[in-house]
């Protein structure tokens, strides 16, 4: 959320899970942003119309970025959610304005934080959870500190997957698809 260009895909691999809770979820971004729209018309053009600031600023960094929270691509479709709303920053405008604009996040985490929408799962170790990152939210629930819990993550991109099946395509079935084999 705080860079101009989200990575495609989060790679989350866990290493170990011994804690008391601390099970996952996922959000479908498209879902959310269709109820959204259903229950709060004027939140979901709120937030697919108004930049909303992000930033992420450490002894080494200093990243900002500001964008529609829901960015929408020509077809009217979700392109990107930028739901990091820890990483969300201070609002400015008219108070007004401001205050239209804090109602409609709250409106939208509210929806995100209800178990109709979510997915829950505990992760084993060894597990590879992969998601669109700028589709699929996720979190966590609580877990108490009584053992260890550690994930690796890393991003990557949605065309490279794209690229590798269609040439795995071209190798298995290389007379049906119209590509030099």
């Amino acid at each position: 959320s705080t860079r101009e260009y989200q990575p495609g895909l989060q790679h989350l691999h866990c290493l170990e899970n011994e804690a008391q809770g601390g099970d996952s979820f996922v959000v479908d971004g498209r879902t959310l942003c269709r109820r959204l729209r259903e229950v709060d018309e004027k939140a979901w053009h709120l937030l697919t119309s108004r930049p909303v600031p992000f930033a992420n600023r450490s002894a080494s960094c200093d990243y900002r970025w500001s964008a529609p929270l829901i960015g929408l691509d020509a077809h009217g479709e979700l392109d990107t959610l930028r739901f990091t709303m820890w990483l969300r920053a201070p609002m400015a405008g008219a108070i007004d304005d401001v205050r239209e604009a804090y109602r409609a996040l709250r409106r939208i985490a509210v929806l995100a934080e209800s178990e109709a929408l979510q997915v829950r799962f505990r992760l084993q170790p060894g597990d590879l959870l992969i998601l669109d990152n700028r589709r699929v939210l996720h979190g966590r629930t609580a877990f108490d500190g009584s053992g260890r819990r550690w994930l690796r993550g890393c991003y990557g991109e949605r065309e490279d997957v794209w690229s590798r099946l269609r040439m795995i395509e071209r190798v298995l079935a290389p007379s049906t698809n119209g590509a030099p084999g």
